[in-house]
């Protein structure tokens, strides 16, 4: 997912700035995306090497 962020990010900011205006928008995207990725790592359970009947149960 690293390598699709590293496409998309760059292609957002002058999409959001022309939209928009202000960089303020630009930041909230940002942190918007920073405060998903730590809920997920914190609240994610890690199912890494298990089976899919594993993670299902």
């Amino acid at each position: 997912m690293a390598r699709v962020g590293g496409i998309l990010a760059p292609l957002a900011v002058p999409t959001v700035l022309s939209a928009t205006g202000s960089q303020t928008y630009v930041f909230a995207m940002f942190a918007g995306v920073l405060l998903a990725t730590a809920v997920v790592a914190f609240a994610g359970e890690e199912t890494g090497g298990q089976s899919l009947e594993a993670i299902s149960k």
